[in-house]
């Protein structure tokens, strides 16, 4: 929880729009099939597989700040003499000597009132020693104000919710700890073992985790694809594969980046018609009537999951949340306010449900 390694890191990020409509699992396959490219879906993961988009989580002594109209996380710059108060304020908090440490943080702020690490660190001593979650939940918020989208500070203020018999507000927090911190093992560590603290539904997770090495690294002109053991990846695979093969699909990304939304959408996608239409051949092979209805019921969790999803129009917080939030939760700050907006639409929706 109390985690102080200082860097700087700058990701600028934006959702594209959908430019055209989606290419549908037959048409991908036919690009394969023209390409001067030679693919080859294999029973096996590739032996080089490409490198797939990974990047930090936020830091506490981090800030999103606003540059040239795009948002980025950069160094909180926090003045020496500050630094060692609240150094000082540590160790006596490792000790247990919390009215000390809440001095040492108290004099760190008097000095620097925007040093948000000391609003934290203040809090966590009130609510560890003097029990007072009020006066924690005090310092949190302030915290909070200097810079929203700090995960942490959202899960330090649903602690204190929760000791002050508010779990409604607690829940509140905790979505927005996931909105900018998908991936936050403190919260799903709660999460998983006592939603009740927040008036919440048990969680239900629909993971996106398609296997180790499903696309390979283009080898002069040949790709491995594999599709996983059953081929229950291959709408997801093959089209991977083409967006990052097939110069016309590639150049569609944001310049100098080899990952868009708009990619990961079709992809999607993709995974969700291809898993469809096997599913009806099953279905017809195995007489039974083939209508939408049956094909729907009859379609894996995830897929199921996915066709509800876009059907309440949340595909793009689905994607947000459980592919680029759990592969880059740094990139969760830098986000425009409409993608915030869906992620948090998702969440609420699908993840940190009110109890009946």
């Amino acid at each position: 929880m109390r985690r102080c390694v200082p860097f700087a890191f700058a990701l600028l990020f934006a959702v594209a729009a959908f430019a055209e409509d989606p290419v549908g699992p037959a048409e991908y396959l036919k690009i394969l099939a023209d390409s001067k490219l030679t693919y080859s879906l294999d029973s096996k993961p590739a032996k080089q597989p490409v490198s797939e988009m990974t990047c930090e989580r936020r830091d506490e002594r981090t800030r999103v700040v606003a540059k040239d109209g795009k948002r980025e996380v950069t160094r909180w710059v926090v003045a020496p003499e500050v630094l060692k108060l609240f150094a000082e304020g540590e160790t006596f908090f490792q000790a247990e000597e919390y009215d000390k440490a809440a001095e040492k943080y108290r004099a760190g702020l008097a000095v620097d009132p925007d040093a948000v690490l000391g609003h934290y660190f203040l809090g966590d001593a009130l609510l560890f020693g003097n029990k007072d979650a009020a006066g924690a939940l005090a310092a949190y918020q302030k915290g909070l104000a200097l810079d929203p989208t700090m995960p942490s500070g959202h899960l330090f203020s649903s602690t204190a919710y929760v000791r002050l018999g508010q779990p409604e507000k607690a829940r509140e927090e905790i979505v927005k700890a996931l909105t900018y911190y998908p991936g936050y093992e403190a919260v799903w560590k709660i999460a998983n073992a006592s939603p009740e603290l927040w008036k919440a539904r048990p969680v239900a997770r629909h993971r996106f985790e398609p296997p180790a090495g499903f696309l390979g690294a283009r080898n002069r002109n040949k790709v491995e694809i594999f599709p996983g053991s059953d081929a229950q990846w291959l709408g997801y695979a093959v089209c991977k594969a083409v967006w990052a093969n097939e110069q016309r699909f590639a150049d569609r990304h944001p310049k100098g980046s080899n990952w868009s939304i708009e990619e990961e959408r079709a992809c999607v996608l993709n995974q969700m018609f291809g898993t469809f239409n096997m599913t009806q051949s099953k279905l017809e092979k195995d007489g039974v009537a083939k209508d939408e209805k049956a094909v729907y019921a009859a379609l894996p969790p995830l897929e199921r999951h996915l066709y509800e999803v876009a059907n309440a129009n949340l595909l793009d917080g689905y994607i947000l949340f459980e592919i680029f939030g759990q592969r880059c939760p740094l990139g969760m700050s830098m986000l425009d306010e409409k993608a915030i907006a869906m992620v948090d639409q998702y969440i609420r929706r699908y993840v940190i449900v009110p109890a009946e």
